[in-house]
Parts: structure tokens; sequence; C-alpha cells
């Protein structure tokens, strides 16, 4: 009827030769989908790190019912396999290893990715404006150096949005373009 895992065969007290009852059935199934579940979230996980939502956005799509998955997603999150905090911590990094961001385009990037972990996102609200200054300062000295050819206008244009596609809030900008000597 279903392979299940020796903790399930004691929780539900099946002995060899057991009459089978509609209800015992159903606690079997139950506890076969709930098994499914778990073999489908840990193999999602051990190619890569997951949010709780992209790992419950996953499970549905493979027809896992809600009940179970919330089942399973509390369990792995006990059991350490999903921890959006540190997910949350790795997009960061990842996504300010090449260049910096600002605290937009960082929120975004954790909101795609399905992470809700209110330590994270207050992390994030909290970075330094001055550090964050600082670091679009950096990123747009760079830019402005290899704008050398273009013309001036056109050049805080294309400087301007691309500090602000990388998340930067109009006054980091506006610091950020005043400290480089553009008016």
């Amino acid at each position: 009827m279903a392979t299940l895992r020796s903790i399930d065969v004691d929780r539900l007290g099946l002995d060899i030769g057991q009459t089978l009852t509609v209800r015992l059935e159903r606690q079997i199934q139950e506890a076969a989908a709930l098994q499914k579940a778990r073999i489908d979230a840990r193999r999602m996980l051990a190619r890569r790190m997951l949010s709780a939502g992209e790992t419950r956005d996953r499970l549905v799509r493979k027809n896992h019912d809600a009940p179970i998955i919330d089942i399973i997603i509390l369990e792995l999150v006990a059991d350490g396999w999903i921890d959006d905090a540190a997910y949350g911590r790795a997009v960061i990094d990842s996504v300010t290893r090449a260049r910096p961001a600002g605290a937009k385009l960082l929120r975004q990037k954790l909101r795609s990715r399905k992470i809700v972990d209110e330590a994270i996102l207050q992390e994030v609200s909290e970075r330094d404006s001055n550090e964050d200054v600082e670091a679009a300062f950096g990123f747009a000295k760079r830019q402005w150096a290899k704008l050398e050819e273009v013309p001036r206008p056109k050049a805080i244009r294309r400087l301007a949005g691309l500090l602000a596609r990388r998340g930067y809030e109009e006054q980091t900008v506006t610091d950020v373009l005043q400290r480089l000597g553009i008016e």
C-alpha cells in the first residue's frame, strides 16, 4: 500500500497481520503523502538553497496538498533545511558582490525569492545610509570615468539611471552626483 518511515509505522501502531480499517488506511495514505512531499522538498533543497516560500510554490507545482506542505515546511525549518535569514544574507552577498546595491534593489531581490524573514528585511532597512553613499560613490566614480566620450548631459542621465537601477534612493543619487562635482 505504501512505504513508510519506521517512525511512522511506530506512530501508527502498525503490526504484521493487523486488520486494515478505513481510518487506518487514511492515516497510512496521509503518512505516505507526507513522506513523498518530504522527499521532493529535500531533493529540491539538496540542489540549492530555497526560501520557505519558494519551497512551498515548488511543492504546490508538484501537486502536494496545502496542509501537507505546511507540515513539511515546518519540519524543514525545524531541521535546518530551510533558513530564510541565512538565504537572505546569501542573496544580499550575491547581489552586492560585483557592484554595490541600494536597499530598494535588495528588498526587491528578497521579495522575488519569497524571503519574508523580518530580521533580514529589517537588516536591509537599517543599512547605514553613509555606507550606501560611500559604496555608490565608488561605483559611480568608476562608471563616470567610462562615460568620458559621451556628451555630459547624456552621461549624467546614464549615471543617475544606473544608480537608480541599482536600488539607490533619489537622495543618495543626488549626493553621489554632487560629490562627483556634477551639477
